[in-house]
Order: C-alpha cells, then sequence, then structure tokens
C-alpha cells in the first residue's frame, strides 16, 4: 500500500517502511503508524506475484481518500429567544465531546460569536452583543487540529434584539392648579426610543373625584394636558403614566408617578 505514492511506515522515526502483504481470500490488512495516515491522503496499492518474479505492478486504477470523522452533533433547543438590545443571546449545549470547537454561525458559515472548548459536558454558547436581529444561526462543531472536519446542524435560531421599552422624562412630576383650573399641563423631554402614545391610570381617590383615565392615546408634542374636572374637591392627587410605541404593542414604559394638587384661590 501506498500513501500519496509513498510507502508508509510502521514507526514514527519512519525506519520500518510497511513490506509486503499476502492476500488471501481477497482479504487483507496493513498497520501502520497513524502519522502516516493524514486526512485527504489518497490510498492505492500495488500487486506482485511470484510467477511474475516479484515484480511491482502499476498503481490500481481505484484509490480511498482518507476521510475524518466528524464531531458527534450535539441535542441543543432551537427556536427564537428574545434579549436586550446590547445583550449577548445564548443557548446550551446537552453535552460535548471533549476536544472539539464549537460555534454559532449564520447560513453563510460566519460565525457570530465566541468559540467554545468542548468539556465532555454541557456547554453555553454566546452570540457577539446583539445590535439587530439575528435570524437562522446554526451550531458548527469542528475539530480542534482539522478545521475542515466539521459539521453544522440544522435546527435554526433566531435571537430576536429587543430595543429599551420607549419613555419619557416628566420635567416636574408635582403640578398645582388653582379651582377653577381644568387643565393641568406636565411637561415632558427625552423620549426614548420614539414612543408614539401614552395612557393615564389614576388612583381610585381620583377617579371618585371624577378624573377619568386616559386610554392609550396618540403623545402630543410636550406637554401632555391633563382634565381636571371642575368639581373635584381641593386637594392632591396621583396617577400612573405610561409612553408607549404603538408598532410594538408589548413595548410601554414603567410607570411614571406624579401628583395633581389642586388649590383654591385665596
Amino acid at each position: 500500500m501506498y500513501v500519496d505514492g509513498s510507502i508508509p511506515y510502521l514507526d514514527l522515526a519512519q525506519t520500518l517502511p510497511v513490506g509486503r502483504v499476502q492476500v488471501a481470500g481477497g482479504l487483507w490488512s496493513v498497520t501502520v503508524n497513524s502519522n502516516s495516515i493524514y486526512l485527504g491522503a489518497v490510498l492505492r496499492v500495488k500487486t506482485a506475484a511470484a510467477s511474475t518474479g516479484g515484480c511491482e505492478s502499476a498503481f490500481s486504477s481505484s484509490s480511498v481518500t482518507v476521510q475524518c470523522t466528524p464531531p458527534i452533533l450535539q441535542a441543543y433547543t432551537g427556536g427564537s429567544k428574545s434579549y436586550c438590545n446590547g445583550q449577548s443571546g445564548t443557548i446550551q449545549l446537552d453535552s460535548s465531546e471533549s476536544g472539539v470547537i464549537y460555534e454559532l454561525v449564520n447560513g453563510a458559515g460566519v460565525t457570530v460569536g465566541p468559540s467554545v472548548v468542548g468539556t465532555g459536558s454541557a456547554v453555553n454558547l454566546f452570540t457577539n452583543a446583539l445590535t439587530a436581529d439575528l435570524v437562522g444561526i446554526y451550531v458548527k462543531a469542528y475539530k480542534l487540529l482539522n478545521t475542515s472536519c466539521s459539521i453544522t446542524s440544522t435546527s435554526a435560531i433566531n435571537f430576536d434584539d429587543q430595543l429599551p421599552s420607549p419613555a419619557i422624562t416628566l420635567t416636574s412630576t408635582n403640578v398645582a392648579v388653582l379651582q377653577g383650573t381644568t387643565t393641568a399641563a406636565f411637561a415632558y423631554t427625552s423620549p426614548l426610543n420614539s414612543p408614539t402614545n401614552y395612557s393615564i391610570a389614576f388612583s381610585i381617590a381620583a377617579i371618585n373625584q371624577g378624573f377619568l383615565n386616559v386610554s392609550s392615546t396618540s403623545l402630543p408634542a410636550t406637554p401632555i394636558n391633563v382634565t381636571v374636572p371642575a368639581a373635584a374637591a381641593v386637594g392632591t392627587y396621583s396617577a400612573n403614566a405610561f409612553s408607549e410605541k404603538i408598532s410594538q404593542p408589548a413595548w410601554r414604559s414603567k410607570p411614571a408617578w406624579y401628583l395633581l394638587r389642586k388649590m383654591t384661590t385665596r
């Protein structure tokens, strides 16, 4: 047997070349040092017969190309996963092979996060910090000394990049109006992530005095004018204000608590 046209050896020092093997029944085998056989090597044989004086024939027309044994594809859960903008997406492989490198790649095979070396146990794989949605991501595994000996999963993972919730900053959360005034102006600044709507939820005490909750409605330019019932008694009333983005109904700010004081004239 010849490896890429050369005789392989039995030892690493290459001092003991492989001898001839007598074929019996059409089957034969030969033992060589593992360093003599490598990925992509082409194996061919020559034959010889006593009747021809032991002279070798030309190389066989058929050959065998050495292939790698790819890593085992480990199980994981695909589907869509949501993360905040700037965070790294992650999945867990149920197990891993020691000496095998794992990483997340897109459909073109481009890596989208750091590599992780298998430990023989479960490992976590991460994306780079998300700046946009990552769709159609797969797990690639390859052997440490041979990056071409790899396998890529077929179960896609989608990492959804969630932008911060829309928000506004009230210039003052404590507004006072005189009795008889029917509008209180709440100025705001610093709109975050393009809020389009707002809503207001008054306390029970305020509702009992005639204040009405405001369902999601278009956010005006500052200020937000809040209706004050003319018949409401002098006092302090509280409410929670929310900003929203109508194109993403689930995106709603945390409540901004504010006070509205109705004062009597002197």
